[in-house]
């Protein structure tokens, strides 16, 4: 399979299932991906191997957008981008000069929140028990340490 028949499926794979940006943004980098990895002394015939079936990852990328759409039920709503860099002096996370960024919309997903939860429920038992501790060392050193002043003020007149 040569680059532009694996681009057509693909195109032709998420054709009316994904936004004409999101099929633009896959196609730029799939091509841009299959160019790098033949630059990097691949052929083009191991890049198609090592990709597999277009229509297989066309079904990836649908599934993803509908998991990013809220189609179902996720407990985090996070935002992928590969942003390609063509400058050799640009940072690069791995050798395809690829930069990869992930972005956080703002909501803590359940499982941090019911952690927190726990954390400041065990917080409070914490606090109750210190301040049981401290009360009983008010009882057993501070009560009598007081009637002591004060005794001791009673009898000196001060």
């Amino acid at each position: 399979m040569s680059k532009e028949e694996f681009i057509k499926e693909l195109r032709e794979s998420l054709y009316t299932e994904v936004s004409s940006l999101e099929i633009e943004n896959n196609v730029r980098y799939y091509s841009q991906y299959i160019d790098n990895q033949v630059k990097s002394g691949k052929t083009i015939e191991q890049v198609m191997y090592e990709l597999g079936d277009p229509r297989l990852i066309a079904r990836t990328i649908i599934e993803t957008s509908k998991l990013g759409k809220g189609t179902t039920h996720s407990s985090a709503d996070y935002s992928y981008q590969n942003d390609y860099k063509e400058s050799v002096n640009s940072y690069s996370d791995n050798e395809d000069g690829y930069q990869h960024s992930y972005t956080f919309n703002g909501k803590l997903p359940l499982r941090y929140r019911i952690l927190a939860i726990v954390f400041v429920i065990l917080f409070v038992i914490l606090l109750v028990f210190l301040g049981t501790i401290a009360i009983r060392l008010f009882i057993t050193i501070g009560i009598p340490l007081l009637l002591v002043y004060f005794v001791y003020r009673l009898i000196t007149n001060r």
